[in-house]
């Protein structure tokens, strides 16, 4: 196996002689102690409940999120876990159910009811639903708090730049200009812009990542694995799906399964094995 990395040749290992870890190293630059950094403790406050949500295409899902939790929705392709999402966000309309957050009900119709409440949502479509592609960086790590930056319909670009170069900083994205569109980026990078749109926010207490990792190389997924632990100790309730299963196993603390948009199953920590999570999808 030959590795390069920035067009430039790193070195040539015999399988059989290596490991993953050590293939990473190569990949990335640098040593990854652990490649699902996580140390979050879950306490016992519930900070997001959701109540037999449904529409046309999830039925009766009901589940909640302590504060320092990542929670996994687990299942196939198809399940149903991210119409669930989008069905608590208020990207699709939902036909029944109820959402909370710190105990409090919501009236969630439309995403910007979402974002009142303090909820993110990293969509699993980065390109289509997450970002403009054809707009600047700058405008699209900013789109979730202009109406703060906003006074007498003119933008503050001081207080969006200082704002969005904290974010750039924090989250180590690497570009040439905040200027420049988003298409100049790499996919890990792209991703990071979506995540600072919602972390330049003043206050959220929960975050859903629909396929937070999907088509971003190891090293930034290394890196949002890190922040998604930080974050979760910073008290969020985080919501996680994701199809890498290893990646869900090493992440969540509990998981609900879906198959054909209903739950199967809740898996507690000590029982998350691919075999159970797998009996539980099919």
């Amino acid at each position: 196996m030959t590795v390069l990395r920035d067009g430039e040749y790193i070195g040539t290992k015999d399988v059989k002689d290596t490991t993953r870890a050590e293939i990473i190293g190569m990949m990335v630059g640098r040593e990854l102690d652990d490649i699902y950094p996580k140390y979050n403790k879950v306490q016992d406050e519930v900070v997001f409940k959701a109540e037999h949500i449904t529409n046309s295409k999830v039925h009766d899902i009901s589940f909640e999120v302590k504060r320092g939790e990542i929670f996994g929705l687990g299942g196939l392709v198809g399940a149903g876990r991210s119409e669930t999402l989008r069905a608590i966000f208020g990207v699709d309309r939902k036909t029944h159910g109820k959402v909370w957050v710190n105990g409090e009900e919501l009236s969630i119709r439309r995403p910007s009811d979402s974002i009142a409440a303090r909820i993110a949502y990293v969509s699993e479509d980065r390109k289509r639903e997450g970002l403009v592609l054809k707009r600047p960086i700058r405008f699209n790590a900013s789109l979730v708090m202009i109406d703060r930056l906003t006074r007498s319909l003119f933008v503050n670009r001081a207080a969006e730049r200082d704002s969005v170069n904290e974010q750039i900083e924090s989250l180590r994205i690497k570009l040439r200009s905040m200027e420049d569109p988003m298409t100049s980026l790499s996919g890990g990078n792209q991703q990071k812009v979506v995540l600072a749109k919602w972390l330049m926010q003043e206050k959220i207490d929960v975050l859903i990542m629909d396929e937070p990792t999907r088509g971003i190389d190891v090293g930034a997924k290394y890196e949002i694995y890190k922040l998604m632990s930080d974050l979760a100790n910073q008290g969020l309730a985080i919501i996680l799906v994701t199809s890498d299963l290893p990646e869900l196993l090493s992440l969540a603390d509990r998981v609900l399964v879906l198959r054909d948009g209903r739950a199967t199953g809740l898996v507690e920590k000590e029982d998350m094995t691919q075999e159970n999570i797998m009996h539980l999808s099919v």
